[in-house]
């Protein structure tokens, strides 16, 4: 244990943040005195990178719908299909989200 907490105080040292989790670690971490202005600067930092690679994810979803839309609207044009065209990832999510419960009503 004493060469996992050396590690978790290590890595924190390093970094700034806690260690990924193994029960072994976790438990370390609890050995480890935080205080109030670290625990909100390694959640600031950790909220601050979700936050970034959500609007990556964000900006390849919208991409990704705006392409599927444009080829559903080409395929409607040359086989006078019914496919749904979204407006933007929003709509195409609310349309899961439509799926999904009557899926589960049935």
């Amino acid at each position: 244990m004493a060469d996992i907490e050396k590690d978790c105080r290590e890595f924190h040292a390093r970094t700034g943040m806690l260690p990924p989790g193994k029960s072994e670690a976790v438990a370390a971490i609890g050995q480890i005195n935080f205080d109030r202005d670290e625990v909100r600067l390694m959640l600031w930092r950790l909220y601050s990178r979700l936050k970034a690679e959500n609007a990556i994810v964000q900006i390849g979803l919208d991409e990704s719908v705006k392409l599927q839309s444009h080829y559903a609207e080409l395929l409607n044009m040359h086989d006078g299909g019914q496919r749904i065209c979204f407006k933007s990832a929003n709509d195409w999510l609310e349309r899961l989200e439509q799926l999904r419960c009557e899926k589960e009503g049935e």
